[in-house]
């Protein structure tokens, strides 16, 4: 597959944009006041500076998001909603579809089809689309592989449909306004794997049981 290449330069690109947004985690807040007084009989004037270092919390109330994963968007397209139920809960899905990148160096290989999931969100804290939250979902695969490489022109077909359930813990931090960035760990009880697997498809063809994993998502909140 040729898409080795290209996956690691994304995720080098999007790790280096989750270093450079960590810092944006907690926010500190440093306040300097000066103050001058002037004493009515001597006429003295005395100046006096006080400096406040406190710490300052995001409590926008957001409702709903729309997030994807940046290191696998360009080569297997990604975009996730959720809806909060309350300030504790929010439900939603996702879909996903491998693209071109996902295909062989030349005409012979080929992979299509889709992804859907069912996700659930409990925030502990009661701070909806902030800080640490308890991940929860159920996704079906249908994914197609064809290959005509063969020297008899013969057609190698193979096709998977996993059903996976799954649990993670994540946490979401706002480098800037509405920005909502998660990184999230987790795994999947996946059922229904194939016998062999397909070229840069692993996690979704040939792996049977728990499989675990880790996602960097971005998204847009309000």
């Amino acid at each position: 597959m040729k898409t080795h290449w290209k996956s690691a330069l994304m995720a080098l690109l999007s790790l280096a944009a989750f270093g450079g947004a960590s810092g944006a985690m907690f926010g500190q807040t440093r306040t300097v006041e000066t103050t001058a007084t002037t004493d009515s009989t001597s006429g003295k004037t005395e100046t006096v500076t006080v400096v406040k270092v406190g710490y300052s919390e995001d409590i926008t109330l957001r409702q709903q998001m729309v997030y994807l994963n940046p290191i696998t968007f360009f080569s297997m397209f990604n975009v996730s909603y959720l809806y909060a139920l309350n300030s504790k809960v929010a439900v939603g899905g996702g879909i996903q579809t491998p693209t071109a990148l996902m295909d062989g160096e030349g005409l012979s290989e080929k992979v299509t089809g889709f992804g859907m999931n069912i996700e659930g969100r409990y925030y502990a804290t009661a701070k909806m689309f902030r800080g640490f939250h308890f991940v929860g979902n159920i996704s079906y695969h249908h994914v197609n592989y064809q290959d005509y490489t063969d020297v008899s022109g013969t057609l190698e077909e193979r096709t998977s449909n996993p059903i996976t359930i799954g649990a993670a813990l994540g946490w979401h931090w706002y480098p800037w306004d509405d920005l909502a960035t998660e990184i999230v760990f987790g795994g999947d009880l996946q059922m229904g794997a194939t016998t062999k697997p397909i070229p840069g498809l692993s996690l979704y063809s040939d792996k049977a049981g728990v499989v675990p994993w880790m996602r960097f998502t971005m998204g847009y909140a309000w």
